[in-house]
């Protein structure tokens, strides 16, 4: 399978607050074209592009977890 030609573009940090007033800090990405890729329907049900919202501090606490495993 080749992606080489993959790209994706990575917004700004936003900021979430819940009504407990947690706040939480997400990071956006998102693909610049799904167009062609034998993964899409995999992927994707949206007719635009794939975008992945990842939480900051979920990633920390992995990170944290593999450092003492």
């Amino acid at each position: 399978m080749d992606l080489q030609g993959w790209t994706n573009t990575a917004f700004p940090q936003r900021k979430e607050t819940l009504k407990s007033g947690y706040e939480i800090r997400k990071r956006h990405y998102r693909s610049n074209s799904c167009d062609g890729c034998p993964l899409k329907d995999r992927c994707t049900k949206t007719e635009g592009n794939r975008e992945v919202v990842v939480r900051v501090e979920r990633l920390r606490y992995q990170n944290q977890a593999r450092e003492i495993l």
